[in-house]
């Protein structure tokens, strides 16, 4: 085998295209035909495709390229076809379903029922990755039996010795079928020197083999060239086979004198230095000369979203796996309904964006699904059956349940061979996507496409399991068992040279743009450490000889060399803390150098005070902003720091009514009013187990106002009242719950009946008071109340009184409100701030709203408390003079004139985060860095900031 040294001062790519050139250039043309060139990935090769491809180049025949994985059965003839990876794991599944269940205890301290499939194969595929690692280096289970026993003991023996024996099995199941596992298969073709090669291969970057990798060079070395990006002078830091001695590489020193190192607080401060540092190359590189680099791929998503609000596009290795498509996503959550054919599972189903497009197609009602959410809301039904059988085939949401049980029954039969049940659930996809037209250009379509095809694929492998292997599985099992399939396979994202690409360490080392950007450049990201796996820790790996911690320094410490020396720019960024606030240490590769420089590092990342600064500084610091075009550029334009929240556009206002109800949340935040007025943003709760406090609102005000309007509502006794306020909750229940309820809306129930029989109490001694209901939920419906904002414009006043009564003796009026709330409260307290600024406005407009009915004079307003203290179940009444309530009518109407006016922006003003209407994933509340991110004025800002910030 050969070796060749081409340096890393330049680009490894366009070096390995020189020496190719150089030995297979004639005639002025570059002949590949008779080559083929290994790879450690594919990137790797689709890149040195694309150089082959560029003009000038003369390439007339282009090499076969792949990658080492692919390598060997290039170069022998199996004689059995091959498992798949499904019916290796089924096999591995099977072999240990024949320990006894002593023998399996030493395995798993859990072990599976004989009816848990899934469980089964995921021991099934835990065994396939081990045997696939320890086969690679041509060894089995047997042969670590000796090693684990002088590390781990006699218990250590003992596992190893039935893992040996599982294996056997394993092996032997396969046998039967006249399968091969592909491991070994590789291993006796080692052994019978089956290794043929018939043209040139190269290896390009290769510097970290397996033992079996090796020796299946060897066999061909006479044909086999490795090109090492190193110089020269570093070949004793290599193998024969141009691999790393990691030995060797533990005490090389690198030289980072040339690398921009910066050191920041978190996620989001390493987007902002990634950006800084994309201003600073001023427009000299073109977008497809820049990487970033990703140590933590969890760090993608907020430099994509930090990057896109800079006008720039990314480009990442994997646009999704399999597992993220829509398609995929639709299986999951059809197989979670399935096992649990629950209503938030069922709700869940109705919201997968492509099965709520199916539905919509439907003659349903236009807010369909309102009406669901509205529905469950307010009954609470535990199953979906409950509510399909309540509506009837009159009611027109039935259709939506008949065509979802429908789609969905031949996957709720009973268990059978898993090949059966590719008919079923190729007829769900066909349901949901057949009338879709798909337009290929199109993201969302293409990624639908692709989700589709690879599921249909994994359909077809389950037909070539073997019929003794398969299963009995439920529908559930055989959509779960389909998705682990297909998942783990990747959609790469078009080609866009427009874009900045994002791609993970290994993948750095053939990138060949000249600009880099390091990012998550910590300890346990670069390198990364083995030492947690359960079967194969760090000390057993290193006594083994295979992949360990030491191999991977080497790997990484390589890698760092080469980058250091090939890239014109290069800047590691290093992070302090995770996300989550977990501390984080940097990479032990920044420590591989001298003494006084190891010191200072540390100190710069363990000095609190020069955290602080570095805080302070990033906090303050402005980025301009990048634009779009392909060569990155500074403009004067500023950049707002954080994530954006969407802004209200430009003439939106309410134009005709605002309910009364409504003042409180524009005088408690202008924006949160425009989410839930304007544009009618809500949050559902699809896991609800109980009545949410509005529900349980509801069913207590249609249980009083059935009584208001009832033969007793004039009653003096207080267990008359007791006795129809009980009934009409049992009527209510039945009606709207079908006798079928929740375990915790029972208590709920319960609740509600004794707050009740409270109130029945208190109304009869009200009756006896001289009090009696005049009015009952009324509303301004028929004629609408036109309220007058002062300035010549007007609103529709919306709002309905729960109860009015009156007094004929003293000729009072009481406008009474029903509160339900846990704790008693007073109108003060809810209307009026310890300051005396108004904050709500409910019972001083119902004031307004009931002198067209004849109210007027002597007029109190007042809360009737439901609250859980049974003793505290009474009126409050409200002390304020008829100066308050000018006031507050006054406050009504400047309020809105703002609606009117559009006035919903408003930085400064928004409330806690206990009070935000549960739309805190829409404000971003909590993302990263809440105290130094603008959230629409959640957080600090500086004064001089805000409008620079939107």
């Amino acid at each position: 085998m050969e070796r060749l040294f081409l340096g890393w001062d330049r680009l490894a790519l366009p070096l390995a295209l020189e020496a190719l050139s150089a030995r297979y250039s004639s005639g002025g043309a570059l002949h590949l035909e008779g080559c083929l060139l290994v790879f450690p990935g594919r990137r790797g090769a689709r890149r040195f495709l694309d150089l082959l491809a560029e003009p000038g180049v003369g390439c007339e025949s282009l090499p076969k390229t792949m990658t080492m994985g692919e390598l060997p059965e290039e170069l022998y003839k199996p004689k059995f076809p091959f498992a798949n990876s499904l019916t290796q794991e089924l096999a591995w599944a099977e072999a240990l379903r024949s320990l006894t269940s002593e023998r399996m205890k030493v395995l798993s301290a859990s072990v599976p029922i004989d009816e848990d499939q899934s469980g089964w194969l995921s021991l099934g595929r835990l065994l396939s990755v081990q045997h696939r690692e320890l086969a690679a280096d041509r060894l089995t289970f047997e042969d670590v039996i000796s090693e684990a026993e002088r590390l781990g003991g006699p218990s250590e023996r003992l596992r190893w010795e039935i893992l040996a024996d599982v294996q056997r099995q394993y092996l032997a199941i396969l046998d039967s079928l006249n399968l091969w596992d592909k491991q070994t298969a590789r291993i006796e073709a080692l052994k019978r020197r089956e290794f043929v090669a018939d043209r040139d291969i190269v290896l390009v970057g290769m510097v970290d083999l397996n033992r079996s990798q090796r020796e299946m060079l060897d066999q061909v070395q006479e044909r086999v060239t490795s090109l090492v990006f190193a110089p020269e002078s570093s070949a004793h830091l290599f193998d024969e086979h141009g691999c790393l001695l990691a030995d060797k590489w533990a005490d090389q020193p690198i030289d980072l004198s040339r690398v921009t190192i910066k050191l920041v607080d978190g996620p989001r401060e390493q987007a902002d230095e990634v950006l800084e540092s994309l201003v600073g190359l001023e427009g000299r590189y073109a977008a497809n000369e820049i990487v970033v680099g990703l140590g933590d791929t969890a760090l993608e998503p907020v430099l994509e979203r930090a990057m896109s609000q800079a006008g720039l596009r990314t480009r990442s290795a994997v646009e999704q796996t399999v597992r993220q498509t829509l398609p995929s996503r639709l299986l999951e959550t059809v197989a979670a309904f399935l096992q649990n054919p629950r209503m938030p599972e069922f709700l869940s189903l109705l919201r997968h964006p492509d099965l709520y497009q199916w539905l919509s197609e439907m003659e349903l009602p236009a807010n369909w699904l309102d009406a669901v959410d509205r529905e469950v809301q307010e009954t609470l039904p535990a199953r979906p059956e409950q509510m399909r059988s309540a509506l009837g085939g009159g009611e027109r949401l039935r259709p939506l349940f008949d065509a979802i049980y429908t789609a969905l029954d031949p996957l709720r039969q009973p268990p059978r061979v898993l090949s059966e049940w590719r008919g079923p659930i190729v007829e769900l996809l066909l349901t949901i996507y057949s009338h879709v037209e798909f337009h290929t250009e199109v993201t969302v379509d293409r990624l639908t496409w692709e989700g589709c095809r690879a599921l249909l694929n994994a359909l077809e492998d389950q037909q070539r399991v073997p019929a003794v292997l398969c299963p009995a599985v439920t529908g559930a099992e055989a959509l779960r068992m389909t998705i682990d399939m297909a998942g783990s396979g990747t959609i790469p994202p078009p080609y866009d040279p427009g874009a900045i690409e994002l791609l993970g360490w290994l993948e750095l080392s053939l990138d060949d743009a000249p600009v880099l950007l390091m990012t998550s450049f910590n300890e346990g990201r670069v390198p990364s450490s083995v030492n947690a796996d359960p079967f194969l820790p760090n000390r057993l790996r290193k006594a083994l000889q295979i992949e360990d911690n030491s191999r991977r320094y080497a790997r990484d410490a390589y890698t760092l060399c080469a980058l250091t020396h090939s890239r014109e720019h290069l800047t590691l960024l290093l992070s302090r803390r995770t996300a989550e606030g977990d501390p984080l240490v940097p990479s032990r590769l920044l420590f591989a150098t001298d003494d006084v420089t190891v010191a200072r590092r540390v100190r710069e990342f363990y000095d609190p005070e020069a955290a602080q600064d570095d805080s302070r500084g990033t906090a303050k610091r402005r980025r301009s902003h990048l634009g779009s075009d392909v060569d990155i550029a500074k403009t004067d334009a500023t950049l707002p720091k954080g994530f954006r929240i969407a802004r209200p556009q430009g003439g939106e206002s309410l134009r005709g009514s605002i309910s009364v109800t409504a003042f409180r949340d524009y005088l408690k935040s202008p924006y949160l009013y425009y989410l839930k007025h304007v544009r009618h943003v809500k949050s559902i709760d699809l896991s609800a187990q109980e009545l949410s406090a509005g529900a349980f609102g509801t069913l207590a005000h249609d249980v009083l106002k059935r009584f208001s309007l009832g033969p007793y509502r004039e009653s003096r006794k207080g267990s008359e009242i007791a006795n129809a306020v009980n009934e009409e909750l049992d009527s209510l229940i039945e009606e709207r719950m079908w006798g079928t309820t929740l375990p915790a809306v029972d208590v709920q129930l319960a609740q509600l009946r004794a707050r009740l029989m409270a109130f029945a109490e208190r109304q009869a001694e009200l009756t006896d008071e001289g009090w009696r209901i005049e009015f009952v939920e009324k509303s301004h419906d028929a004629k609408p109340f036109v309220f007058e904002t002062g300035d010549g414009r007007s609103l529709e006043l919306r709002g309905t009184i729960d109860r009015i009564d009156y007094h004929p003796e003293t000729g009072r009026w009481r406008i009474l409100d029903y509160k339900t709330s846990e704790k008693k409260r007073t109108p003060e307290q809810s209307h009026r701030t310890k300051d005396g600024i108004w904050k709500d406005l409910q019972l001083p407009l119902y004031r307004e709203l009931a002198r067209p009915l004849g109210v007027s004079g002597k007029v109190e307003l007042a809360y009737f408390n439901l609250p859980k203290d049974l003793a505290e179940v009474g009126v409050e009444v409200a002390d304020w003079d008829d100066l308050l309530l000018k006031e507050a009518v006054d406050v009504a109407r400047g309020v809105m004139r703002k609606i009117l006016d559009g006035e919903f922006w408003d930085l400064k003003q928004m409330p806690p985060d206990d009070e935000l209407y549960d739309l805190e994933a829409l404000l971003q509340c909590g993302t990263l860095d809440r105290d130094d991110t603008v959230y629409a004025g959640l957080g600090a800002f500086d004064e001089d900031e805000e409008e620079s910030a939107w």
